[in-house]
């Protein structure tokens, strides 16, 4: 169960700010003056590192701060996707291990089809792919 004071990906308030300096507040509050909306996910990220926060830490504070100004969304598993999964175990158990961002780029593949059947053949499509890797 995630902590009513996690962020999106999870990690609590209090490990932000023991492994970085600051809070999630004050680092937005940084952002903000510098711009970080218009600037994109890499420059703000070395723009973190700059400030002496980890690369991995940098990434981190980049994407709470992409979700709390809403530059990043999660997006939601289609039905067409998740029926074809159920139909077949392994692809659904090749889907469970894949990242986070892999995921959301199988997820995206079928979700941005305009037509129905556009998106079932994607689904298909997405199912051969994950049984073969």
């Amino acid at each position: 169960m995630t902590p009513s004071n996690a962020g999106p990906r999870g990690i609590a308030e209090e490990t932000v700010q023991a492994k970085t300096g600051k809070s999630t507040q004050e680092w937005t509050a940084l952002l903000d003056a510098w711009g970080a909306a218009e600037k994109g996910h890499t420059a703000t990220a070395r723009y973190l590192e700059q400030h002496g926060v980890s690369a991995w830490w940098a990434q981190s504070v980049t994407v709470r701060y992409e979700y709390a100004r809403g530059l990043r969304q999660e997006v939601a598993m289609p039905p067409e996707l998740s029926d074809v999964l159920a139909q077949h175990p392994t692809a659904q158990a090749a889907f469970d291990r894949l990242s986070p961002s892999h995921q959301r780029e199988h997820i995206k593949y079928v979700v941005e089809a305009k037509k129905p059947e556009t998106r079932i053949r994607r689904a298909e499509k997405t199912i051969q792919q994950l049984i073969q890797e």
